[in-house]
């Protein structure tokens, strides 16, 4: 999908290039076309940015030990220390 999108912005860049040295005229449903891809670009960009952040967020969480187990009678971890009632997951039954 990456490939694609870099392909959609080669062509609207060509297209630029191709009204400045040539002197190409686009009509303006073309304008609309490129603007289109131009913002379908930077949405598809902003898009895997955020989702890199989320997973990077994640796994910073996962390192801290915040996930390192379940809830087993839904009791929070006492203030500054590990709750009795949570159980690793390395120790959890596999269904």
């Amino acid at each position: 999908l990456t490939l694609q999108v870099l392909g959609n912005a080669k062509g609207v860049v060509a297209a630029a290039v191709s009204v400045q040295v040539f002197g190409n005229t686009v009509t303006s449903r073309g304008m609309l076309g490129y603007a289109v891809t131009v913002v379908g670009v930077f949405g598809y960009s902003e898009s895997k940015r955020r989702a890199k952040a989320e997973k990077e967020a994640a796994a910073a969480k996962s390192a801290e030990g915040k996930d390192e187990g379940e809830w087993l009678l839904g009791v929070p971890d006492a203030p500054g220390g590990r709750s009795p009632f949570r159980a690793p997951i390395s120790h959890q039954a596999q269904a």
